[in-house]
């Protein structure tokens, strides 16, 4: 009686595997008109315009830099007392 009940939820798994695996993957897009549209391709979107700055923020004082640089940029300053300080240029 149990080997049937063994044999039978195997059977039964097997099916359900089949059937999962064997059905293709379909996704489906929705833009608020309608479905099964592909979503905007990337070239269409604004670019961001990069941000420069000149302030050198370091966790002891702030500093300007002599070029501009994109914010987030590594760069240094001399805090007097404390020595060279490394930050980012911020705003």
């Amino acid at each position: 009686m149990t080997m049937i009940r063994i044999a039978s939820a195997a059977l039964a798994a097997a099916v359900l595997a089949a059937t999962t695996y064997a059905s293709p993957a379909t996704a489906q897009y929705y833009r608020g008109d309608g479905y099964d549209r592909p979503p905007p391709p990337y070239e269409d979107r604004p670019r961001r315009e990069r941000r420069f700055g000149r302030i050198c923020v370091t966790g002891r004082g702030s500093c300007m830099s002599e070029e501009p640089a994109p914010f987030d940029a590594p760069c240094a300053c001399t805090v007097p007392g404390f020595g060279v300080k490394r930050g980012q240029i911020g705003g």
